[in-house]
């Protein structure tokens, strides 16, 4: 059974898109990387899954596999970050979503995006609580970029290219 993920919840997203002769198995290739990057990493308190989500409402649902790393043990548990690949053809589109999970409170208000991750911050009640929502935050980059390197032969130049634009 798959678990229902609220496009609601995300307050920021990041995609990479790369043209490969053949796609074929990139989409475990990069959800392999992207688990081995957290486990390099150390970091206390986080958990590493994937899963498959359903997405979508009544009329246009799909499901698809995601890999979700979340805390536990921590004021930040309904903190996620997704990462997912999507094959079209010889393309694939990889993509780190950074989600607060939405209570019921939330869904009534309507809370999306930022007003979500102020939220997040909010829950900070010391240096350190912020310091490890910062640390969190930014090891979800590190590991969506040191993913990308792995599976885009041309990562550093187009992400230089990128910069300069």
């Amino acid at each position: 059974m798959s678990e229902k993920f609220d496009f609601n919840s995300i307050y920021e997203d990041e995609t990479w898109t790369v043209l490969y002769e053949n796609a074929e198995g990139y989409q475990e290739k990069f959800y392999e990387c992207i688990k081995n990057e957290c486990e390099k990493s150390n970091f206390p308190n986080l958990t590493v899954t994937i899963n498959d989500y359903s997405t979508g409402g009544w009329f246009s649902k799909e499901t698809t596999k995601m890999l979700k790393i979340k805390a536990k043990k921590s004021a930040f548990m309904k903190f996620e970050i997704y990462y997912r690949a999507q094959v079209f053809g010889n393309v694939v589109l990889f993509t780190r979503l950074e989600c607060m999970e939405r209570n019921f409170f939330d869904t009534l208000t309507g809370k999306v995006g930022e007003e979500l991750k102020a939220n997040l911050r909010a829950k900070c009640r010391n240096m350190a609580q912020y310091e490890e929502f910062v640390a969190i935050d930014s090891l979800a980059n590190i590991i969506y970029d040191n993913a990308l390197q792995k599976m885009d032969p041309n990562f550093k130049e187009r992400k230089m290219l990128r910069t300069k634009l």
